[in-house]
């Protein structure tokens, strides 16, 4: 994308948000599915289910992914271009 003007900045928000797309709708189905599942597991072994701090932990699970999904994509943009983009399209070749 960089051969068509694309910055680097561009370059390392659109793989972020590319991230974005799989974490966001994985992160609610998992949240939809393990909920019942948690439940279920906590009454078969006696324990008390505390949905709030279950969310909580999710939540933190959600941000360290964006979070990491972020610093992935930097790293990447920031290794990618370390040639130039002409000797990037000879090595594609």
């Amino acid at each position: 994308m960089q051969s068509i003007g694309m910055t680097k900045r561009q370059m390392a928000a659109n793989i972020c948000l590319d991230g974005m797309k799989m974490i966001v709708p994985g992160f609610v189905l998992a949240c939809f599915f393990t909920v019942p599942a948690a439940q279920l597991l906590a009454s078969l072994f006696f324990v008390k289910f505390v949905s709030s701090m279950y969310i909580v932990s999710c939540l933190l699970v959600f941000g360290a992914g964006l979070l990491l999904n972020c610093i992935i994509s930097y790293v990447l943009v920031r290794s990618m271009n370390k040639k130039a983009v002409v000797e990037r399209l000879r090595e594609a070749e």
